[in-house]
């Protein structure tokens, strides 16, 4: 393709310069503006356009480059080799069942009708629907099951629709849901094939028995006891179809990730799939009322539009419910457990210990001179080195151990299985992840932050005790003392450092209440 330019253009085989008019000025007319000792110059309509094809054409070109470098980046492909391997394996399935339908699948005009009857109840029902389907997908809990009620219509289309229009529906259908949800695209394409499996076994068992006949009238309904069973019988293979396949396809994909192989890891909670049935017998009603008149859909989207809104403030009831039980039991600062949520976990996690004849060790934290930090940093500075702190608890924790924060500035590790080695290798870890910390820290005032231990501003240093159950059974209550009276020994021998308690509690009861009376009690701010 030859652009015209100052440089020349091609005529007759031979390359040609072009004077350029008076007046005229490369810079000029790049800005559009009057050229040394000519007239005002504009752009040409040819150079803008030639311009503007030029950009196309760089745009599609680097398409391609997007979109790989957008497909590289998901997160697919840092999953186990097996899980992507199902992915590929259901994508594929899914595209050519459905590539083979569309191109062998006949449809009528009636079945047009019918199809938009439901294309418009279902357009309906999501406009509608928007807000509380984005609340309830806020609420929803991570790692859980999350139901769409977009099945209405799918599973309705299913049973009365031919396979070509029932897969148009779900083009429009997760089209529209993808702008709701906001999920990464390799997920969302990843359930729209399960949900396409499943419109491919309903409309299989639909095609195969009467049943798409009698839901579309092209056979006398059934009277008969014995039609009658017949009818029953398809409608729940269908269903059961449609609920095994999205089912199944999503449930391996989990066992493959967790290794959870249970009923309940491949098939789901009793709640989700009870609200599942319900949802695919609206889909059923749906079907029966269009089978009278395909109009007819559009009497049930109110009563979808409310079992979405009812739905949506239960979850979000739930979630709240949640959410201040979490709350009760987690220190609003730092995150970690507060007293109330650490002390019934760290007694079970003991039982479970002695049940298993594993040791389980106990450290008690607390922050150096912690009133000094207060006095250079504010009360707010020395929030900030807490949450500091408690950062380097979490990671230098394993997600089965405990991590509370006890009061004021102390806070409590419990380490499930471990031994006094592991125990004091752990306190040791923590110990010089704390001195290292380099963390930002904004002063009272509007002052310049400043960098703990950078900045003229001292090093962050905690001391530590550590104590192990012993071989008998021993309560938290008697365990925490031992670690506590621990750390107090470490405050009082130079603080920074690492002690650990006594095999067994102190025998002598003067000494204990005259050593008690000495030290702050736990929980207490240390000086």
């Amino acid at each position: 393709m030859w652009i015209r330019s100052t440089r020349g253009h091609r005529t007759g085989g031979a390359r040609t310069r072009i004077s350029p008019p008076q007046g005229f000025s490369p810079t000029a007319r790049k800005a559009g503006g009057r050229s040394k000792g000519g007239p005002p110059v504009a752009p040409s309509g040819g150079t803008l356009l030639n311009r503007r094809i030029l950009h196309c054409a760089e745009w599609i070109t680097a398409a391609p480059l997007r979109l790989r470098a957008t497909v590289r980046s998901w997160q697919l492909w840092n999953r186990p080799r097996r899980v992507v391997v199902w992915v590929a394996l259901v994508h594929v399935v899914a595209t050519g069942f459905s590539s083979w339908s569309v191109m062998t699948a006949p449809f009528s005009p009636d079945d047009l009708l019918r199809a938009t009857a439901v294309f418009a109840a279902a357009i309906v029902h999501m406009a509608l629907t928007r807000e509380p389907e984005e609340r309830r997908r806020g609420a929803h809990r991570p790692g859980g099951e999350y139901v769409d009620q977009t099945s209405l219509w799918l599973f309705s289309s299913a049973l009365v629709l031919p396979l070509p229009l029932s897969l148009a529906l779900l083009v429009v259908v997760r089209t529209q849901r993808y702008l709701v949800a906001r999920r990464p695209p390799h997920t969302y394409l990843f359930t729209s094939s399960a949900i396409a499996l499943s419109v491919l076994c309903a409309d299989l068992v639909a095609t195969t028995t009467p049943l798409r006949a009698w839901l579309t009238l092209g056979a006398p309904l059934p009277h008969q006891p014995g039609e009658m069973a017949v009818a029953l019988a398809a409608v729940t293979a269908a269903l059961g179809g449609y609920f095994a396949a999205q089912a199944l396809v999503i449930g391996i994909v989990r066992g493959l990730s967790t290794g959870d192989w249970s009923l309940r890891g491949l098939l789901g909670d009793r709640t989700t799939n009870t609200t599942i049935l319900v949802i695919l017998a609206l889909a059923v009603g749906i079907a029966v009322l269009q089978s009278l008149s395909p109009p007819l859909a559009l009497l049930l989207v109110p009563v979808a539009v409310r079992f979405a809104r009812t739905e949506q403030r239960l979850q979000q009831a739930e979630a709240d419910g949640a959410q201040l039980k979490a709350d009760a039991l987690h220190d609003p600062l730092t995150g970690l457990l507060n007293r109330r949520g650490f002390e019934p976990a760290a007694a079970l996690a003991l039982l479970d210990g002695e049940r298993h004849d594993r040791p389980t060790a106990t450290l008690f934290v607390d922050i150096d001179h912690f009133k000094r930090w207060n006095d250079i940093l504010g009360h707010f500075g020395g929030d900030q080195v807490i949450k500091a702190v408690a950062g380097v608890l979490r990671q230098q924790t394993r997600h089965q151990d405990l991590v509370c924060r006890y009061g004021g500035e102390e806070m409590v590790v419990l380490l499930h299985g471990s031994g006094h080695a592991e125990a004091v290798d752990a306190a040791q870890r923590i110990r010089h992840a704390v001195q290292s910390l380099t963390t930002e820290v904004t002063l009272p005032a509007g002052g310049k932050p400043v960098r703990v231990g950078l900045d003229g501003v001292p090093c962050c240093t905690v001391s530590i005790g550590v104590a192990v159950t012993p071989d008998s059974r021993e309560q938290f209550s008697d365990l925490a003392q031992r670690a506590d009276e621990a750390l107090f020994r470490a405050k009082n021998t130079g603080r920074n450092r690492v002690v650990v308690a006594e095999e067994t509690p102190p025998s002598t009861p003067a000494s204990l209440a005259e050593d008690r009376s000495s030290r702050p009690s736990l929980g207490r701010r240390r000086p």
